[in-house]
């Protein structure tokens, strides 16, 4: 198996279990296709406007600059079309034309963005999309999904604050239409933040669309990012995570999984155990994982034994998967946590990024009692992380120098030696206790043995000057 310099070292996470064909693959990635993307911020650019682009994406939504994109039949077909505007003026007539739009020209593309968040808090203007332009909207969208080419759907409408129940009916059809006529979909994202009027019939609509597809192996990426629904209960919460429980039982191939229920103030003990069981399942069943993103800020009303069901889940993550890369849980604001729960959550954590996840590249556990606020993941944890990865990477190299047809220069090794030696003393002793134990495994070229033996030689006195 031949290791490249240039690989990053996130890419020695190999599955201890797998073949020696799929480890390899780790090194043989392809790399990411350029694509070639036009922005259509005014009329200037389209005289630009050609098929050879792979992405176009449009931040003007007036009707003259659309309808003369319409004229340009066919281009759009197997491209990636994005609306994108971060502000909230007049998003009610955007809607409408964004539709017309996609339902004139933009059937048959294979992925497709609509970005329309209210970013910014104090802004004036008031939003004035409401259930009647969610259903147009949302109508065009799903005729998208009949082509059965849609492969990239990502919605963020943030802060729609006049989306009522009819709305989330809307969106919740629509996404029952994608799941169950896109076999190809690989990456799902949607961001429903501050929808501050949905209650628990909104809630348990959206669950159920995610229960119906028989199918999730082509789903790669799933973010879904309900934050602020401050009028759900726990039965909301209790439906929403039943159905990504049935949902990741059938999505094996998942890489990226990002749960958001923020400031969720009524969650309790129950929504921790199943959350736990979430864990649980995508331990068992999504062995790809590498990048997992959980935020429960804000949830009053849990205990002690909701966080110790919580770090069930997260110890059962990490003892089951060791290709995790990056890991974030946000648990900050729960009032209901004593000292006892404090302990317990630093002692589980610490144990599991300490000796479970050595290839871990970013973990991030956030948890606040009142006004102190307790990081796990310090500076001392990220060089412990550091020195594991450098450690696998020059077992790797060993590995591969021993089992090579033909040998590397020594100049190359101690280069690579050298780069791996840091100052910090820890790290250093670290990775020499480890080649003492690597002895034992892994037959030593002989080049390498006889510069150690050089460098342990005691210094001859009649050489030595006084």
């Amino acid at each position: 198996m031949k290791l490249k310099s240039n690989k990053p070292l996130a890419k020695l996470a190999l599955q201890e279990n797998g073949s020696k064909k799929d480890q390899q693959a780790l090194f043989r990635q392809k790399k990411p296709k350029y694509i070639k993307q036009i922005i259509i911020d005014g009329k200037n650019q389209l005289d630009k406007v050609n098929p050879e682009f792979d992405k176009y994406v449009f931040k003007v939504f007036d009707r003259e600059t659309l309808q003369e994109c319409s004229k340009r039949g066919g281009y759009f077909d197997n491209k990636i079309v994005s609306f994108e505007k971060p502000y909230g003026e007049q998003l009610k007539k955007d809607c409408i034309i964004i539709s017309k739009f996609i339902h004139s020209k933009c059937l048959k593309v294979k992925q497709l963005q609509v970005i329309l968040p209210e970013l910014d808090i104090h802004h004036n203007q008031q939003i004035d999309v409401d259930d009647e332009t969610i259903q147009k909207l949302f109508t065009s969208i799903q005729e998208v999904s009949t082509s059965g080419k849609l492969e990239h759907l990502e919605l963020d409408f943030k802060s729609w604050k006049k989306c009522t129940e009819a709305s989330i009916k809307n969106i919740a059809d629509c996404l029952y239409s994608v799941f169950q006529q896109s076999p190809h979909l690989t990456h799902f994202s949607i961001n429903l933040n501050n929808w501050k009027d949905v209650t628990d019939i909104g809630a348990c609509q959206l669950s159920e669309s995610l229960q119906m597809k028989t199918n999730f192996k082509s789903l790669i990426h799933l973010n879904l990012s309900l934050e602020g629904w401050n009028q759900c209960t726990s039965i909301a919460s209790e439906k929403l995570i039943n159905s990504l429980i049935e949902l990741s039982e059938k999505a094996q191939n998942l890489e990226t999984f990002k749960f958001s229920l923020w400031n969720w103030g009524k969650c309790n003990d129950k929504s921790c155990e199943l959350i736990s069981q979430l864990m649980q399942t995508l331990s068992d069943e999504c062995k790809k994982l590498q990048q997992i993103d959980f935020n429960f800020f804000g949830w009053t009303k849990c205990t002690d034994q909701g966080l110790q069901d919580l770090c069930m889940g997260v110890t059962s993550l990490f003892q089951s998967l060791n290709g995790i890369l990056n890991f974030n849980l946000n648990i900050s604001g729960w009032r209901g946590i004593t000292q006892r729960g404090i302990n317990l959550i630093s002692n589980t954590f610490k144990d599991c990024l300490f000796n479970l996840q050595p290839y871990l590249v970013d973990a991030n556990i956030t948890f606040s009692k009142s006004d102190k606020v307790l990081t796990i993941c310090s500076k001392y944890l990220r060089a412990r992380f550091m020195a594991r990865m450098q450690f696998m990477a020059f077992y790797k190299f060993l590995e591969w120098q021993v089992n090579s047809p033909t040998q590397v220069s020594q100049d190359l090794y101690i280069d690579t030696l050298n780069q791996m030696k840091e100052p910090q003393q820890e790290k250093v002793k670290e990775i020499e206790n480890s080649k003492v134990q690597l002895k034992a495994q892994v037959k030593m070229p002989a080049y390498i043995k006889n510069q150690e033996q050089k460098n342990n030689q005691k210094p001859q006195l009649k050489n030595m000057k006084f």
